[in-house]
């Protein structure tokens, strides 16, 4: 059973009534008339008519996909399992399959996909079947996965471009860039790559070096399909990349368009912060991840220079505290909003995410950065500095190795075992600060080195920020990858160096070490993986060795 490939925005759809149709044939044939017209409606509503008069599945089906094109995901589930009781085909796990991934279930639909392929007798669409089975893989993670099914899909089914998106989005969700260049290069150069493609190929330059490229092909998309919510997000990130400071935030202000923006899509009664407007007491709202808040919020005061101290602050509850502490001339509280994403109150006049923040003040590079400005608990501040001195009277050296979201980033991660040369020096203690479980960690980690490293086994570093915020800053120097612990470093004023992709938050595109431009005593080191990445350890050596003033011992670095 053939499966529709996407779905149709509401704005599109005819809006027609199955009484629209006259009645000159039978309900199945006036259903067909609907649906090709678009009236999906009306066409959910006659084909269930032919189906309770004629008992064919076929009825059924279509009836399902016209549900599906509405969006009505519910109504079409309902269905399927109506029609999955009283047959075994597959062209039902298929839609049942397609409508759990749209709905966020995508496990579910890969335990649905992948027995059809071993059962035998009854045809089905094969490449539709992939095609699920890979959209569900790449919502789970799980790339390698959905690139082995992927290059069996293909050589399958050379010319289905469904397939060949999935696979490029797992390679480049794994940044295996040159992969991507070897499949799409050559049709591009022979024009015979689609839209969705030609964007997947300016994301696989957008994580190489070259970034003028990227946008080269974002803009060739934008010529013949302006005004794309997700190509607009991705060349937001390569202009910032390029230095391009301006134009990259003005996209970057535009990322509430594209519905798979990560962060919830909150909804409000008042108008959004603008310059020049009456904005009253205005709402500065907390959007994507701890370190995303942090590093937005560094631009709070000269946010409040413009506005005033007029501002309610919706945060995420981890921080109310420290922010309180912190913003103290205005309020703080944990952001809550209901399942319909409107604020239960609005005890505003105006709103801003604080992801905007960048584009409203309209900064140069050199007046984003700033050092300490997250005031600590000084009882645990005294706790923590005094636990250390008696730990050791060297230099601390906290250090981080991954994040604990591992899919799509393992590349830029390492193990304990990696930072052997910096772990057993005799200069120096380090300290763990892996906010997450780390006993899988431990377990594959040379003993020499977990005696060596000085583990807080008893302060919460996930959820317990106040003290996390208190043991990073009796830290000396901290190193990390590109996580939330980068940025709490900076925060507190610890130097710091991180180490990631090519971060469009450095606004920059140099390759090589650089300071980031939003913190003080902050370095960036661009890695493609940790693997090709040797010299990123001696870089790192180096900068603690200037950092704490204790000269490099002959032979560590």
């Amino acid at each position: 059973m053939n499966i529709h490939r996407k779905l149709n925005g509401h704005s599109k759809k005819a809006k027609h009534k199955a009484s629209d149709f006259k009645p000159a044939s039978d309900a199945r044939s006036l259903a067909y008339a609907a649906k090709d017209k678009h009236a999906y409606e009306a066409a959910a509503q006659l084909f269930g008519q032919s189906y309770a008069q004629t008992d064919d599945l076929n009825d059924r089906g279509e009836e399902i996909k016209a549900y599906i094109q509405l969006g009505l995901l519910s109504t079409a589930e309902f269905k399927i399992k109506q029609a999955r009781e009283l047959t075994s085909a597959s062209g039902f796990a298929l839609l049942d399959a397609y409508v759990k991934v749209h709905q966020g279930k995508n496990q579910k639909a890969v335990d649905i996909i992948l027995p059809l392929f071993s059962e035998t007798g009854e045809a089905f669409d094969y490449a539709q079947a992939f095609f699920v089975l890979m959209t569900a893989l790449n919502g789970l993670g799980d790339y390698e996965r959905s690139i082995k099914h992927g290059k069996f899909a293909i050589a399958q089914f050379p010319e289905d471009d469904r397939i060949w998106l999935r696979y490029c989005e797992a390679l480049n969700a794994l940044r295996k860039s040159e992969e991507v260049f070897e499949v799409l290069e050559p049709r591009f150069e022979q024009g015979n790559l689609s839209d969705a493609l030609i964007a997947q190929l300016a994301l696989a330059h957008s994580f190489s070096d070259d970034q003028q490229r990227a946008l080269e092909l974002y803009n060739a998309y934008d010529e013949k399909r302006p005004g794309n919510p997700l190509i607009n997000w991705n060349r937001s990130l390569t202009l910032l990349r390029l230095g391009k400071i301006e134009e990259g935030w003005k996209q970057y202000f535009k990322r509430w368009e594209w519905a798979g923006f990560p962060s919830p899509h909150r909804k409000f009664n008042k108008p959004l912060w603008a310059h020049g407007a009456e904005n009253g007491r205005v709402l500065l709202w907390t959007e994507q991840g701890i370190g995303d808040e942090l590093r937005f919020l560094s631009l709070l005061d000269k946010f409040a220079e413009v506005h005033g101290n007029n501002i309610v602050l919706e945060v995420q509850p981890k921080f109310i505290e420290s922010y309180k502490r912190t913003f103290s001339n205005i309020e703080v509280r944990p952001a809550f909003f209901l399942e319909s994403m409107y604020s239960p109150r609005e005890d505003f006049d105006s709103h801003l995410p604080i992801g905007s923040l960048p584009h409203i003040l309209n900064l140069p590079r050199d007046a984003f950065k700033r050092g300490a400005y997250i005031k600590t608990d000084p009882l645990r501040d005294f706790f923590w500095k005094d636990k250390m001195v008696r730990y050791s009277e060297k230099p601390k050296i906290g250090l981080a190795w991954r994040s604990k979201v591992m899919e799509g980033r393992s590349q830029w991660y390492t193990d304990i075992n990696y930072w052997r040369d910096l772990i057993l020096r005799d200069d120096i203690s380090v300290i763990s600060l892996q906010y997450d479980d780390i006993s899988k960690d431990l377990a594959v980690a040379d003993p020499e080195l977990v005696d060596r490293l000085y583990i807080p086994e008893f302060l919460d570093q996930m959820d317990d920020l106040e003290g996390a915020f208190s043991l990073i800053k009796a830290m000396d120097f901290v190193i990390t990858p590109g996580t939330s612990v980068a940025v709490m470093a900076s925060a507190v004023g610890v130097p710091t160096l991180s180490y990631g992709p090519l971060s469009p938050m450095s606004l920059t595109s140099t390759p090589h070490m650089h300071e980031f431009p939003w913190h003080e005593n902050h370095w960036y080191v661009p890695i493609t993986t940790v693997t090709n990445s040797s010299e990123m350890l001696h870089q790192s050596l180096h900068v603690i060795d200037q950092s704490t003033k204790k000269p490099t011992e002959e032979g560590k670095s």
